[in-house]
Parts: C-alpha cells; structure tokens; sequence
C-alpha cells in the first residue's frame, strides 16, 4: 500500500514543534478559559446573530474559491431583502443560495440529532446541491465525480 507521500508528493508540511514547560502551562489555561467561556449562556438573539454572521461568511468564502466576487454585505443585505445584485451578477447570488442551502441540509440533520457520515453519496449531494440552476462547465454534472483532470492555480489535479 503506497504512503500518503508516495501518493500526494505536494503534501509537504511537517511539524516541527518545541514547547517549553511555561508553553504547555499557557495552553492549559487557554484550554480553561475556553471552557468557561463555552459554557456561559448567550442570549438568543445574539446566537442568532452569531450564526447568521457565521453562515455568511462560510457561504461567501466557499463561492470564492470559485471566484464568486460578492460580498458579505451583499448577500447580508440580499438575506434581509434589502438589495438586490444586477442582473449581470444574479448568477454569484444562485452560487451563494445553493451553498446556504447545502448548509441548512447539514445543519437540519445535525439539529435532528441525525448521523452524518462522510460518504461517497453525501458528497455527491452536497455537489448536487450546490451547483443546481448554476452557469458550469458543460462536462461538470452536479452531483456527479469529474472524469477529468482540472488546473487549479497552477497545480493539475486528476479526476
């Protein structure tokens, strides 16, 4: 069976870590103070705000990778209702809208108390998802692995 560096040669970070005694005692304290502060309640309403900035952001970064250009307070100010991106960049919104909506699927289950395994099926759905009604590649069908190989910044990734 072929080594994880026989198999993916670019992968070349290695730790390299030194920790003093002082270290270990600052990480355990922070590892403390997490704690606590995991457990004060928050209200609702900030919860709800945190988790609306939270989904905003995630949503707006994932599209960027694929050089969706809209920002956050475009897709804040589209969720509210407020504005609305030319024609020209409608596409950007249905990208964003299908992220958030793979999104809410994960979070729905994950609310239900439902498993998620990582699976061969779960990541076609989620693909599925989110590039449904979206302007791709002819070759790219949602839900579906690619059959070809693909250049990303530089780098030729096989299918």
């Amino acid at each position: 069976m072929a080594t994880p560096s026989e198999t993916h040669p670019w992968l070349t970070f290695r730790l390299k870590m030194s920790l003093q005694p002082v270290d270990w005692l600052n990480l355990g304290e922070a590892r403390s103070k997490s704690e606590h502060i995991a457990g004060v309640p928050i209200q609702p309403d900030v919860a709800s705000e945190l988790a609306r900035v939270t989904l905003i952001k995630g949503a707006v970064a994932t599209a960027a990778i694929e050089g969706n250009t809209l920002t956050e307070d475009e897709v804040r100010g589209h969720l509210d209702g407020t504005v609305r991106v030319e024609r020209s960049r409608e596409y950007q919104m249905v990208e964003i809208e299908n992220v958030l909506k793979a999104i809410a699927e994960i979070d729905s289950a994950l609310h239900s108390r439902l498993p998620l395994p990582l699976s061969v099926e779960r990541l076609l759905r989620i693909n599925s998802v989110i590039l449904e009604g979206t302007e791709h590649e002819t070759h790219a069908i949602p839900g579906a692995f690619r059959q070809h190989s693909v250049t990303v910044g530089g780098g030729v990734y096989r299918g």
